[in-house]
């Protein structure tokens, strides 16, 4: 489907170019057009946030359009400045033309956007590229409402932003938008008191902007998944790579200041479903613990029919479990019914050098936390646990590209009507990247 809509969208740009088009010259004002009006998308594309929240948009779909547009800009941009500098045209200040040489200009700036995938907003881009683009073009070329219409959309998903994050920032506690960061192994734990409350579910993150830190790391802000919460205090885990994460240890222990626009986000409803099967590897287990919180509180409110859930984490580094052990701890306390199963895969780097690979620890009431010291067998495990799953079954999966293509095949490979594959995302990803959230063959019973 998505392939489908990417030809689509390619079809219907070139048809709005090449149909009734009188000569090269038709086309060259047409391209040009076309061209700084997808540069407005652009620019409002980083901020659909909202869009996702609202609809049934997935983030990891609002990337492929977002991606997709700027390759599109760049063919019409490339496609304008060929033809200007083939017909000889003078490059006048008040000309189109130049409008799509300041396209093709921008492409460096467009192929680093879209490989980071939009995991950081560039609002410095999005501050120079519009006026340059609305000088350069000539407005006498373009119907008026084009214009006013991207202008509009402009100004108010500026304004709409600038309100919402004052509107989640803005408050009269003395603790409001404090910012603590908590040093781990290979990681961090950004806490977050946050002035106004708000109803958490998971799946759910936010962009973060901090004071104190420099101006890049005030002018830009970087998205996050809220990993835990608890009042009026959020919590994300985050492996610092580089930028402004790697800036955020150098802050561990002090108290800093925080401007917050979110959460975004929606949740897939793991509630409906009799046996819910996790895989995470890493820093992906912050997308998952939100879920099994969830599903435990439906379960003691009855609005969640599991009968079982199983969480299996890959971990590189047995000091990593570390992460989330507070938070396991409150999970293993709110399963009442034990219906929570916890596997810890530990690949290498054991803390006790005697350890041997293969072997096994069991800890907690009916042994629910389960330590094994070797690499996670996904076509195994997975396998095996569908062979004994209870009613419907749901998996849900937050790992690196390798885990995924796994879990995607022995899900396939199943060919059972009622198992479902929910593909999740966390801000940012183990390799500094964001793990696109991404749909399964469904994502909804």
């Amino acid at each position: 489907l998505q392939a489908i809509a990417i030809v689509c969208g390619i079809a219907a740009n070139w048809l709005c170019i090449a149909i009734t088009a009188d000569g090269v010259r038709d086309i060259h004002s047409r391209t040009g057009q076309l061209a700084t009006i997808h540069m407005i998308l652009l620019c409002l594309g980083s901020r659909t946030s909202i869009l996702t929240s609202h609809t049934y948009l997935s983030s990891y779909g609002q990337q492929i359009a977002h991606s997709w547009l700027g390759w599109i800009t760049i063919g019409n941009g490339a496609v304008h400045s060929i033809i200007v500098l083939g017909i000889g045209r003078r490059l006048e200040l008040d000309g189109v033309g130049i409008s799509g040489l300041v396209v093709s200009r921008q492409y460096p700036s467009l192929a680093r956007r879209e490989s980071k995938r939009i995991g950081r907003r560039r609002d410095a881009y999005d501050g120079t590229t519009v006026p340059i683009t609305f000088v350069r073009a000539n407005i006498r070329d373009y119907r008026p409402l084009y214009l006013g219409i991207a202008v509009g959309l402009l100004a108010v998903g500026y304004l709409s932003r600038f309100g919402h994050i004052w509107y989640r920032s803005c408050g009269t506690g003395p603790n409001a938008r404090r910012l603590c960061v908590r040093p781990l192994v290979d990681a961090i734990q950004v806490s977050i008191v946050v002035p106004r409350p708000w109803h958490f579910r998971a799946g759910q993150h936010i962009y973060l902007r901090g004071f104190g830190m420099g101006i890049r790391a005030f002018w830009q802000s970087h998205p996050f998944t809220i990993a835990w919460w608890e009042g009026d205090r959020i919590s994300m885990l985050i492996r610092p790579r580089g930028g402004f994460t790697r800036r955020l240890l150098l802050y561990a222990g002090c108290t800093l200041h925080a401007l917050v626009e979110g959460p975004f986000g929606i949740e897939h409803d793991l509630g409906s479903y009799g046996t819910v099967l996790m895989f995470a590897s890493g820093v992906g287990i912050a997308a998952q613990v939100p879920y099994i919180r969830r599903l435990l509180e439906g379960r003691s409110m009855s609005k969640a029919r599991t009968q079982r859930i199983v969480i299996y984490w890959r971990l590189d580094n047995e000091a990593h479990q570390e992460w989330v052990k507070e938070w396991m701890d409150e999970l293993l306390r709110l399963d009442v019914k034990y219906v929570l199963g916890i596997y810890i895969y530990v690949a290498g780097n054991y803390i006790d050098p005697r350890t041997h690979p293969a072997s096994a620890e069991h800890f907690g009431e009916h042994d629910r936390v389960n330590r094994v010291f070797g690499d996670l067998d996904i076509k195994y495990t997975l396998g095996a646990e569908l062979d004994r799953r209870r009613g419907n079954t749901v998996v849900a999966v937050c790992a690196g590209h390798p885990m995924i293509d796994e879990v995607r095949s022995t899900v396939r490979g199943a060919l059972q009507q009622d198992i479902w594959l929910v593909e999740l995302g966390v801000w940012p990803g183990p390799s500094g990247d964001s793990i696109s959230p991404r749909l399964g063959p469904r994502d909804s019973p």
